[in-house]
């Protein structure tokens, strides 16, 4: 929040750095432009005219807030330098009116960013004979592209007053003699981050550079390009761009994408979209090569830091829920034993899945074989429905015995390893979506498998993914 950002130097200083930013790339009219929010309305009335005028603010995060330390050339544990504040101004979408004070009416296309696959495609193009891969942020993308098209109303933006220029000031005004203003605001001629229409405006600006400098998009691969000329694979996840092919051809590849573009300089593979790249060589022996052994060129997926700053996040707030420590003992699978969490009394197992179940007991008090059980066609049962069971109206309750402490920081969890989980650690697939169904009826047992899960992302956070 503001006071957060009060108290913190480098959050200032990325507030005003993002505010200069905005106003010199001309996101916005001129501020000797500036109106009366009801003289804006007032002549758009007079016009007949449609117009939407809405507000800006201020958003600041800490980039790369789970990423942990490094190690500097004096051997000294200092904080990793891709750990740092970023501050974003927002078009607030939600607090947008017309002329007549109704709620805004937007186009909301949407957009169709590249997907894992084809950042995946890259990596793998990069690894053949010859080639790289670089990677490359596009400098304040959506504001790259106009705030105009089919659609597109004449939009007028009010600024929060730590953005105000100095001319725009009570006591600055008053030395003119003009009057305070009350509510000012400007056009606004950018498609800034927020507006409902931006990703889409951003999207057809790109997509339109892109093909002028003869980089063809892929057909059913939204937002991917090929350059039959330089033989390059161009991968674009709304601002961050990769680039894979011949190494001769990269540099050239880049100028191009400058050219109609404004882009941060590449570089080599790193992070990208939390994930950390690598990319190393691998001498393989055996007898079926020619010569014994060949080299490859071989890919890796990393998510250890992430990982282990979503560990320690959960041991944070489980002992703020709790008040004990966790125990983060070495395991071997992401799952509790199958008897230990669905027996209460001796089970039998079945034979194509070897799960263990509840065995059924018949009315002479005798124990049912499982294949029995299971040929026996389920009887719907009379009369009323009994408390506590599942109806139409949604789950049952859990009992207050049987409810779980850990429910409050359980979707966060699981959601932070899901993104883990789809980007470079495949098996912890089945352990995060299973205990994602039970956001809703959250139990003891739930808190049990939640904490095993805990403890083989912390055994296993070394792992990574390869590809070659």
């Amino acid at each position: 929040g503001r006071k957060e950002v009060e108290r913190e130097p480098k959050a200032q200083e990325a507030r005003g750095v993002e505010w200069s930013r905005l106003w010199a790339r001309g996101v916005w009219a001129t501020a000797d432009t500036v109106e009366e929010w009801d003289n804006v309305i007032a002549r758009a009335k007079r016009k007949g005219i449609s117009i939407h005028i809405g507000h800006l603010f201020g958003i600041c995060v800490e980039k790369g807030s789970k990423l942990g330390t490094i190690t500097d050339k004096d051997g000294r544990s200092v904080p990793d330098p891709r750990k740092k504040y970023k501050y974003r101004v927002v078009f607030q979408g939600n607090r947008v009116v017309d002329q007549d004070w109704q709620a805004a009416e937007f186009m909301n296309q949407g957009s169709a960013p590249a997907s894992m696959e084809a950042s995946r495609m890259a990596d793998m193009i990069s690894c053949f004979p010859g080639n790289s891969m670089q990677q490359a942020d596009a400098t304040q993308a959506y504001v790259q592209a106009l705030l105009e098209g089919v659609g597109i109303k004449p939009t007028y933006i009010h600024l929060p007053m730590d953005a105000w220029p100095e001319e725009w000031l009570p006591e600055n005004r008053a030395k003119k003699g003009l009057p305070p203003l009350r509510r000012p605001v400007v056009r606004l001629l950018r498609a800034l981050y927020g507006h409902p229409d931006s990703g889409t405006l951003w999207e057809k600006h790109c997509d339109k550079a892109l093909q002028a400098q003869g980089f063809s998009p892929i057909e059913n691969w939204s937002s991917c390009y090929w350059h039959e000329e330089k033989q390059l694979f161009l991968c674009v996840y709304v601002d961050d761009f990769k680039l894979s092919g011949p190494t001769g051809n990269l540099a050239k590849g880049w100028d191009m994408v400058k050219v109609a573009l404004d882009i941060d300089p590449p570089e080599d593979a790193g992070l990208y979209l939390g994930c950390v790249h690598e990319k190393e060589k691998l001498t393989i022996t055996d007898p079926c090569f020619p010569k014994g052994s060949a080299d490859f060129e071989v890919f890796s997926w990393n998510d250890g830091d992430y990982l282990k700053s979503t560990v320690q996040r959960y041991c944070t707030l489980s002992k703020q829920i709790t008040g004990q420590d966790v125990n983060l003992k070495w395991v071997a699978t992401p799952f509790i034993p199958e008897e230990e969490s669905q027996l209460a009394k001796p089970g039998e197992e079945c034979p194509w899945c070897n799960r263990a179940f509840n065995l059924v007991e018949c009315k002479d008090n005798q124990s049912a074989p499982l294949a029995s059980f299971m040929r026996q066609p389920l009887k719907a049962k009379k009369g009323p429905v009994p408390a506590g069971t599942e109806t139409e109206k949604g789950p049952k309750e859990i009992p207050e015995e049987d409810r779980g402490q850990l429910q409050p920081l359980a979707a966060s969890m699981l959601m932070s390893l899901l993104y883990a989980a789809r980007v470079a650690r495949f098996d912890l697939l089945r352990a995060v979506c299973a205990l994602a169904s039970k956001i809703t009826k959250w139990t003891k047992l739930c808190d049990r498998k939640l904490l095993r899960l805990i403890q083989y992302v912390n055994s296993t956070a070394h792992l990574r993914q390869y590809g070659w």
